[in-house]
């Protein structure tokens, strides 16, 4: 497997398969993404389907200028993990937070819950206080 590092930040799978399809047949390639955003992290895993031609694509490739970044190519052993489906993560992270967003105006939009989250985090505040007092630490805060 072919380590690709220091990718511009918008070049994505099909671009980084079409760049190395030059070399040979490509049947695995994936873009690290940030799993919170979808944003590529400037780095790629790219499988060919021989290992002489990986080595040859990792010495032509090796300090290549792409777009004012200066590549950095490595060959990697591979392991199962590597390459997998990030857009089902990206996609699943999505949800998760547009199902908490509305959870949170939900709660907003109820009095009796905005009132029972106020009351803890009162409590909470009184706490802190308590423990700095405790302490000694003479600090107010509003």
């Amino acid at each position: 497997v072919l380590y690709v590092g220091h990718l511009p930040k918008d070049f994505e799978e099909i671009d980084l398969r079409r760049f190395l399809s030059q070399f040979g047949k490509v049947y695995n390639c994936r873009v690290a993404r940030k799993i919170e955003t979808g944003k590529t992290k400037g780095f790629a895993f790219v499988r060919f389907g021989d290992d002489e031609v990986t080595q040859i694509a990792c010495e032509t490739l090796h300090g290549y200028f792409l777009e004012k970044q200066r590549l950095v190519c490595q060959v990697r052993p591979a392991h199962p993990g590597m390459f997998f489906d990030t857009d089902k993560m990206i996609d699943k992270r999505q949800k998760k937070l547009a199902l908490e967003t509305k959870q949170r105006n939900n709660n907003l939009a109820n009095s009796d819950k905005l009132k029972a989250i106020t009351s803890k985090l009162v409590t909470r505040e009184m706490k802190k206080r308590e423990r700095l007092a405790a302490l000694g630490v003479d600090y107010d805060f509003p």
